[in-house]
């Protein structure tokens, strides 16, 4: 999917990767930071930057939620482990504008 907004937490525990705008429902993807320098290598050293906007294949096991956000408890997620997990495939198309 497209990603919509990917982003570590405030205080650094933990990287959430979201691909629609609803909040509480959507697929929410995981990476703690003990996966951190993985992905941060695998990805260009910005692993926020990389992804935003992008379109990804994910790998790995659905879960429910089980981390501290109340509002978060009915989403799906995949917790990576490993860059492998992961793939870029390009850029969101941009809108085209026909010449007049």
């Amino acid at each position: 999917g497209t990603v919509h907004a990917a982003a570590w937490s405030t205080n650094g525990s933990v990287f959430n990767m979201s691909f629609e705008k609803d909040e509480q429902h959507s697929l929410l993807i995981v990476v703690f930071p003990k996966s951190r320098a993985a992905f941060e290598s695998a990805f260009g050293g910005d692993i926020e930057k990389a992804f935003a906007g992008k379109t990804v294949e994910i790998r790995g096991k659905l879960v429910p939620y089980g981390g501290r956000v109340d509002a978060w408890k009915e989403r799906p997620q995949i917790i990576l482990s490993s860059p492998t997990q992961l793939s870029m495939l390009g850029a969101t198309p941009e809108a085209v504008v026909p010449a007049k």
